[in-house]
């Protein structure tokens, strides 16, 4: 007997279907061009129909970026309609803009569509970047279309397809957090706390010293067996001409300058570390004084400083995202970092640490 369940996944099966195909014809129309990447130890395929979206995507996923291989763990199919002036059927163009008009009644806060979402399917439309992402998890097959590339906000360009790998991840015993991370191969710390904290500035100051930058704004965790962070974006952002000012030397690597007056400086950083075990969770706090200085903090204060901004910034995130982040904390020592003005003291502190654990 066919419930209405039933009938849902064969529309939401029908609807991918579509968008789909919709992506094999703009393929034929302007070439398919492949990106293989390796993600937190999985290997995955971003599948361009043309090069419309390759300049503004895969900067900060190039240090990821691996040779064709078998065994992908995920596809992604990526297009534009005005490069491949291929349209979308009339039933879905029409679906899209209703939502566009009235998003409010139709999508949540973070795009989600409200009806969508099964426990096989994830979608997110923000009427703000114009960006449809639908994710299937039982093929691992993904959709991402724009209608052009003239205008892609800045977060996406510096962090893409963040909620589409959060998804898929998840399945995977990965965590994508909100926090910076510096270290070793054999081992580094990652920096917890909201924007203004301290982590980009933390982060930033150890390049060009022992320690390597693995990340700023957002990094992927296990803890399974011992806890490891992995790199998942090579960019750091800055805010605008202020904190470029401590960082001369990063000047040239500023992609964005042309926009500085609304947008945060994004730079990507060269051949960052790609994964490393994590010893230690800090929370970086801006002092004012000279000196940076350490000291112990009950894990509880370290989880006070992931969770929040990591939660309220991803789909759908909840119970399982908040276990591992706990996990964590309880694994590993938690500390507070107070962030002098003395920049060079930043990783000589946490590169004393990681010799002491």
């Amino acid at each position: 007997m066919t419930t209405i369940d039933d009938e849902l996944e064969r529309d939401r099966l029908n609807f991918f279907e579509q968008l789909l195909d919709v992506f094999y014809q703009a393929e034929k129309a302007v070439g398919g061009i492949d990106g293989f990447y390796n993600i937190a130890g999985y290997p995955v395929r971003l599948r361009f129909a043309g090069e419309a979206f390759i300049p503004f995507l895969t900067p900060g996923l190039v240090h990821l970026k691996a040779e064709p291989q078998t065994g992908v763990q995920l596809t992604v199919f990526l297009w534009d309609k005005l490069s491949t002036k291929v349209r979308l059927p009339l039933l879905i163009d029409s679906f899209l803009m209703s939502i566009k008009i009235g998003w409010s009644n139709v999508i949540d806060t973070r795009g989600e569509l409200i009806g969508f979402n099964s426990d096989r399917w994830r979608m997110t439309f923000v009427p703000g970047s114009k960006i449809l992402t639908l994710f299937d998890r039982q093929r691992n097959l993904a959709i991402y279309y724009r209608e052009d590339t003239s205008d892609i906000p800045y977060n996406e360009r510096s962090a893409p397809l963040r909620s589409l790998f959060y998804w898929w991840l998840a399945d995977r015993d990965r965590q994508l957090v909100h926090a910076a991370a510096v270290g070793k191969a054999s081992g580094g710390v990652l920096l917890a706390g909201k924007g203004g904290s301290g982590k980009s500035t933390s982060a930033l100051a150890c390049l060009h010293s022992e320690l390597n930058f693995l990340s700023d704004d957002y990094c992927v965790i296990s803890t399974n067996k011992k806890p490891h962070a992995y790199s998942l974006y090579n960019t750091a952002k800055l805010e605008g001409e202020a904190d470029l000012q401590r960082f001369p030397h990063l000047v040239d690597r500023v992609s964005n300058r042309e926009s500085l007056s609304f947008e945060k400086a994004i730079l990507f950083i060269d051949n960052p570390i790609v994964q490393f075990p994590i010893e230690a969770i800090l929370v970086p706090k801006v002092s004012g004084n000279k000196d940076t200085i350490l000291y112990p903090i009950a894990p509880g204060r370290a989880l006070f400083a992931l969770a929040p901004t990591t939660l309220f910034q991803l789909p759908r995130s909840g119970n399982k995202a908040l276990q591992i982040m706990s996990s964590l904390v309880r694994q590993r020592p938690c500390y507070t970092l107070e962030v002098g003005t003395d920049l060079q003291q930043i990783p000589e502190v946490i590169d004393r640490l990681l010799d002491r654990l």
